[in-house]
């Protein structure tokens, strides 16, 4: 079972500068978490209602729960989320899930 942090980016008011600063900047910190086995980022286009207020989803994905808690502790995790008010300003909410893929689809 894969454990996962979902960080939810609401849009921002200037998509432009949110963009260089998460691939500049928020990125690059985020790939030095210890035990991080992928980063997936889910740019969102709309939702089944039309519009969303959502921007992004980054998912942060780890092998299993002892690495999602040594990197939820680490100090390399401590600055990604210190880093989220230099860019995440419109609002960010971050979750924990854990994830496994079903069988027969």
């Amino acid at each position: 079972m894969n454990y996962t942090v979902l960080a939810i980016y609401k849009k921002p008011e200037d998509a432009a500068s949110f963009e260089k600063h998460y691939k500049e900047v928020h990125l690059p910190l985020a790939k030095k978490i210890p035990g991080l086995k992928q980063i997936l980022c889910h740019w969102i286009s709309g939702g089944a209602r039309g519009k969303s207020d959502i921007h992004m989803v980054a998912e942060l994905v780890f092998n299993n729960e002892e690495d999602f808690k040594r990197a939820m502790g680490s100090e390399e995790n401590k600055a990604c989320g210190k880093d989220l008010a230099n860019f995440a300003g419109a609002g960010v909410e971050v979750v924990f899930a854990s994830s496994r893929v079903e069988e027969g689809l």
